[in-house]
């Protein structure tokens, strides 16, 4: 009956021995994938910062296309409408940084 109970202590320090081994596996794991994680949501904003300054530079071309020389009338009105956007976009965000 004692020996019963020694091998199942024994088998149980076995047990908890293994499950810490696992837990600190995967904590390990853990602070890699979480490391990983922050890394590529700094790769996301990256991009989205290049994304926008391409769309700006595409707006921009766009506008001095349209206000060329050999630019036709509507070109001319859609680059003064960009334009006129862009004034109030600006309008605003001095708005803002006044309050």
């Amino acid at each position: 009956m004692a020996e019963d109970i020694i091998s199942l202590i024994f088998r149980l320090e076995q047990k908890a021995e293994n499950i810490k081994r696992t837990v600190g596996a995967l904590d390990t794991e853990k602070k890699v994938l979480t490391a990983r994680i922050e890394e590529r949501e700094k790769e996301i904003q990256l991009y989205k910062q290049k994304i926008t300054d391409l769309e700006n530079k595409n707006r921009i071309l766009h506008v001095t296309g349209g206000l060329s020389s050999s630019a036709s009338g509507s070109e001319t009105f859609k680059a003064k409408k960009v334009l006129d956007e862009m004034v109030q976009e600006i309008d605003r965000c001095v708005a803002l940084l006044n309050r």
